[in-house]
């Protein structure tokens, strides 16, 4: 028996079972076991992705004249399906081909099954993309407080520290590929550049906002009314912010979020 994606070639019978004989001498004999198997990842939506892995079982050895399968219901039995708390499988059919390699004049048989599955996002979503959301919008309210109070900049690097620390979580969470970015990671590269952009804006205001005419060389027009430019400043890119961070989160999350639902 062959696994197309097989890591773990062995086939580990784990009990001892008996075989049925019928009255037309046919022998039935259903031995346990345990398959493992890898298959290609494709993390592009993680966590609300969806995985196709295939388990081909054939006959190397003897061809279809000696050895013929023989393919028992169109889809997998998930009777005695345990439901896992991470996966949920789709849909998992079974199909026969019978293939003349270029090696060989004879056929040969194999029966292939696949399984289409669905990752659950109700972990993830909790853990990480609730609290990334609920962090990255903190960062609009950097604009919303006034200058005066000196927790601008303070208030900017700890968002983007927390994000830090929720990047390096991710990394370890995910499979490690270089084929593509996953969903979570190019929304939390996203709100790092938001939050970088905000950190320069707030700096520049509160440059504006505590100039003088004894440290700055500065138009009349702006003499008396310097702190009020600064606050003006805010409020442009508090709105600004606010347009950027919600059309990004529904850019990026809409998508997927269509697909897992339909």
């Amino acid at each position: 028996m062959g696994d197309r994606h097989s890591a773990v070639g062995d086939f580990l019978v784990e009990d001892k079972t008996k075989a049925l004989l019928k009255f037309d001498g046919t022998i039935t004999w259903v031995p346990p076991a345990i398959f493992k198997s890898s298959c290609p990842m494709d993390i592009t939506y993680f966590p609300f992705d969806y995985q196709n892995c295939s388990m081909k079982f054939g006959s190397w050895t003897y061809d279809k004249a000696k050895i013929d399968l023989v393919l028992i219901g169109s889809k997998v039995n998930l009777k005695d399906f345990w439901e896992s708390g991470e996966w949920e499988i789709i849909d998992a059919p079974g199909y026969k081909h019978d293939i003349k390699y270029n090696c060989c004049e004879e056929i040969y048989t194999d029966i292939t099954y696949s399984f289409y599955i669905r990752r659950l996002p109700l972990f993830y979503t909790i853990n990480l993309i609730i609290p990334c959301l609920l962090i990255s919008f903190l960062t609009v309210l950097v604009f919303y407080l006034p200058s005066d109070c000196g927790e601008k900049v303070t208030l900017c690097i700890s968002v983007l520290l927390s994000l830090t620390v929720f990047l390096l979580v991710i990394t370890e969470t995910i499979p490690s590929t270089s084929l593509v970015i996953p969903l979570i990671g190019e929304y939390l590269l996203f709100t790092m550049i938001f939050v970088t952009l905000s950190i320069v804006i707030t700096v520049f205001v509160l440059n504006v906002h505590y100039r003088t005419p004894m440290t700055h060389t500065m138009p009349g027009w702006v003499e008396d009314d310097w702190k009020y430019v600064a606050m003006v400043i805010d409020r442009i890119f508090l709105w600004v912010f606010v347009t950027v961070c919600v059309l990004g989160t529904m850019g990026l999350f809409l998508q997927p979020l269509c697909g897992f639902v339909s």
